[in-house]
């Protein structure tokens, strides 16, 4: 019996960013980071605390004060936080299980 592996979110993160393939290498795919939130009826609250959580940890990193990539980053984490809301709040994965990893670029 294969072991499913471990999902880590600042590795998915960092890894669409052009980041380390920590994700992909320790088994995950685009699949796998939907499959995490499945059924677990997230709140429209708990997407805006990650979303606070996240750019709180962003502040902390102290990265470069660039409007343009700080409202591009905060772009992206939106979306996938709407996408985790929705997800989380279905009854099937409209996804196929080898779908590639999406990048951002």
């Amino acid at each position: 019996m294969s072991e499913e592996p471990q999902i880590n979110v600042a590795h998915f993160i960092s890894e669409v960013l052009g980041g380390t393939k920590l994700y992909i290498e320790n088994g995950g795919n685009q699949f796998g980071i939907v499959k995490e939130y499945f059924q677990k009826n997230l709140t429209v609250g708990v997407r805006k605390r990650c979303m606070a959580l996240l750019l709180e940890t962003e502040d902390e990193l102290d990265l470069p004060d660039a409007s343009e990539v700080r409202s591009a980053f905060v772009d992206y984490l939106e979306w996938g936080t709407r996408l985790a809301l929705l997800n989380s709040n279905v009854d099937e994965i409209g996804m196929h299980p080898a779908k590639r990893m999406a990048t951002w670029g």
